[in-house]
This record gives structure tokens, C-alpha cells and sequence, in this order.
């Protein structure tokens, strides 16, 4: 029981440490996230496009 609490408030003081360290970075992460899923996206449509090419 006691592990279970000490991990309960690791984790919640983790994630109140992220979010205040991480508040002005918060845009550039979903503007990098978003960027990275057209990329994917792009990379997988031109396999694709390979792939029946072939």
C-alpha cells in the first residue's frame, strides 16, 4: 500500500512539474507533433504510391 501512494504522488508531482515547465513550450510541441503526422503521412502515401506502381 505504501508503494502504491509513494508512486501516486511521484506521478502527480511529475506531471505538475511537466506542465509548469513545459507551459510556454506547449505550442511548438503541437505545431512539431502536427508537422510530424503530414510527414508521416506524406512518407506512407508515396510507399503506397510505389507500392502499386510496381
Amino acid at each position: 500500500m505504501g508503494y502504491k501512494v509513494l508512486g501516486y504522488v511521484i506521478w502527480r508531482g511529475g506531471k505538475w512539474y511537466a506542465k509548469r515547465r513545459l507551459r510556454g513550450a506547449q505550442r511548438s510541441l503541437a505545431i512539431t507533433g502536427v508537422a510530424a503526422l503530414v510527414l508521416a503521412g506524406l512518407l506512407a502515401a508515396s510507399r503506397q504510391r510505389a507500392a502499386q506502381g510496381s
